[in-house]
């Protein structure tokens, strides 16, 4: 009978999969099935329910959430890009050096996070667009990503030697984080070995500005943080401080102080000035167009807000004074130029909306604003900056056009009806 289970639990969740199903339905389904086909209905869910409480009832697995929580925390705080700046301070003018960067910062990054996916969403994803700008090949880009990215699997701190210690029954944790800092290395510097003969058979190698001593400094001194995390847990867990479990919350909560405090890359307290500024936004709007727009009003709501800030396709730049109060920002949207038989693909930076505090204005807070969504821009691989003005809306036209904006095209209406 047993084999019979065995059998029809493989066969299901195979042909799910081969259905595209998900992977977790899989599991589930084929389950739900051997249940059904050989358990009584009373006894079958005994014992998933027993199954199911002995499953999660692992104050060592209790690790994994939290070593994911720590990825997104630092894939969304800013962390990410220091260590690719680090990366790319240390490779330099090496050929193949932005691919190398990528594999770099899939080490350091895989090895901080636990996180394959993390890896190569976060760092892949700044890497991409400055690959494609020096003319990366796309498959060699991808490649690069895709093979580095596991190699914060092996590198420590990682959840993967946690989950093996839990399910072999007790293995020395601290042996296992020890033991795979060897072959983590050798993979990522293999990696960068096929990466280098790449770069250099195909001419990869980029072009920058001579790097001052303020500058090389300063990358450093914004990547040792984020470095340090390394220390504190393989430290801690060796010397005894504290479980992996109880180093998976260290990091949580490390992180979180960097990405919140240190770095300042997730700011929750922006949003109520934020929504200030929306609101003298659209006063003008709704006095220029009083047909369309309502006063009083604001673009987006506290919640729309939250999730805007999650999401990397729409970053939001704000600009603070000397008493770290919100004076500006500029609300931006990375768009690709849709498929057309007509028209050349390329992606564009679409500025959604950009304010200055009324109170503020004539300090330059709107020149250092556009600037820094162009740089953002470029870093990103886009062709253009574009943004929508409304007619009448005078000062915001000169404005841009000031910036060095010219008028691509003219959205025209007819209200008469």
């Amino acid at each position: 009978m047993e084999i019979q289970a065995a059998i029809v639990l493989i066969i299901v969740f195979f042909l799910l999969l081969a259905f595209s199903v998900p992977v977790s339905f899989s599991i589930i389904s084929a389950s739900l099935v051997t249940l059904i086909m050989f358990l009584t209905p009373h006894f079958g869910v005994f014992i998933s329910a027993q199954k199911m409480v002995t499953g999660i009832d692992s104050f060592t697995l209790l690790a994994v959430p939290f070593f994911v929580l720590a990825g997104l925390l630092m894939s969304n705080g800013g962390i990410a890009k220091r260590l690719i700046n680090l990366a790319m301070l240390v490779l330099g003018k090496v050929p193949g050096s932005l691919a190398m960067t990528n594999i770099a910062g899939n080490a350091m990054f895989g090895s901080i996070s636990g996180s394959g996916i993390a890896a190569a969403t976060a760092i892949g994803g700044v890497m991409q667009p400055l690959e494609n700008e020096q003319g990366y090949d796309r498959a060699f880009s991808a490649a690069a990503n895709v093979a580095s990215a596991p190699v914060g699997q092996l590198i420590p701190p990682t959840a993967s030697f946690i989950v093996f210690s839990a399910a072999s029954g007790g293995v020395s944790v601290a042996a296992l984080l020890m033991a795979g800092w060897i072959p983590g290395l050798l993979w990522a510097l293999l990696c960068m070995v096929v990466a280098f003969v790449y770069g250099k058979k195909h001419g990869y190698v980029i072009k920058r500005d001579h790097l001052t001593a303020k500058v090389v400094l300063k990358t450093i001194w914004d990547a040792i943080p984020s470095l340090f995390l390394i220390v504190i847990i393989i430290g801690g867990i060796l010397s005894g401080y504290f479980t992996p479990t109880e180093a998976s919350g260290v990091a949580v909560v490390y992180a979180f102080i960097l990405a919140v405090f240190v770095y300042k890359s997730i700011r929750i307290k922006d949003i109520p000035r934020i929504l200030e500024l929306l609101k003298q936004v659209l006063q003008i709007h709704a006095d220029i167009r009083p047909d369309i727009f309502i006063p009083g009003t604001t673009k987006y709501t506290i919640d729309e807000l939250r999730e805007i800030l999650k999401n990397k396709e729409k970053p939001i730049f704000v600009a603070v004074d000397e008493a770290d109060v919100c004076v500006g920002y500029a609300f931006c949207q990375l768009q690709e130029q849709p498929v057309s038989n007509n028209m050349v693909p390329f992606k564009s930076f679409y500025i959604d909306d950009l304010c200055v505090d009324q109170e503020a204005r004539g300090q330059h807070i709107g020149e250092s604003l556009f600037e820094h969504v162009k740089k953002e821009a470029k870093q990103r691989g886009c062709y253009e900056v574009t943004l929508n003005v409304w007619t009448g809306n005078t000062s915001a036209e000169k404005f841009y056009e000031r910036m060095g904006m010219r008028t691509k095209k003219r959205q025209m209406e007819y209200t008469d009806l």
